[in-house]
């Protein structure tokens, strides 16, 4: 079963209807002892890195997400939820988060001319081969919604970047990890396919 987190943040229902809609067995996973019935999990989230990640460790999501990607099963983090993959974050002060990929999460430093939150259709350019990739062109649009962004600490974790008056990394990657800035379930046909890839992908690299 792909497990959707229910973590405090908020987007799970259009994933869940995204992975039904491909034909996957799929679920709503709100306690963390559910998470080992699951053969993929994805943490979604519309909302503050501050609050979740308080949500987070609180509620002991933590442990159960450690323990199931030390059992090398698939995890995919969208929009904060990707965040949440990082060392920390900074939106109302410094939050420490499940440090899966290392890096920092912090308000995008925009030329003036462009508006925060970064909004709408924008280019991922793939830096290399992945699995949850397969399949689609190097240049492609999808949609974004987010005024922060995850500062990869080394860039052999960096699988995509994307352009919006500075070079983000919009898609970032580590083991059986991956996170993206954008939002699959709202990216039409090359949006089902990448979250396609992600249900058909053992984890392995």
């Amino acid at each position: 079963m792909i497990g959707v987190l229910s973590v405090g943040a908020g987007n799970i229902k259009s994933v869940t209807n995204a992975i039904d809609y491909l034909g996957y067995e799929v679920g709503i996973i709100s306690a963390p002892i559910e998470i080992a019935n699951c053969s993929h999990v994805i943490l979604p989230g519309v909302g503050s890195y501050n609050i979740v990640s308080k949500l987070l460790a609180e509620y002991g999501w933590v442990s159960a997400i450690n323990e199931f990607h030390h059992a090398k099963k698939p995890i995919l983090g969208i929009c904060l939820g990707m965040q949440l993959l990082s060392t920390s974050g900074f939106e109302h002060g410094k939050s420490k988060g499940l440090d899966l990929i290392p890096g920092n999460v912090k308000e995008m430093n925009c030329p003036t001319q462009f508006k925060l939150p970064h909004l709408g259709w924008n280019e991922v350019q793939w830096k290399r081969d992945h699995p949850i990739c397969a399949g689609i062109k190097k240049h492609m649009d999808f949609y974004f919604v987010h005024r922060f962004a995850f500062d990869c600490e080394l860039n052999e974790h960096v699988l995509g970047t994307t352009d919006y008056g500075i070079t983000f990394h919009s898609v970032v990657a580590k083991d059986n990890v991956v996170g993206v800035q954008f939002h699959p379930e709202k990216s039409q046909d090359v949006g089902l396919a990448l979250l396609e890839n992600f249900c058909e992908w053992d984890g392995q690299c």
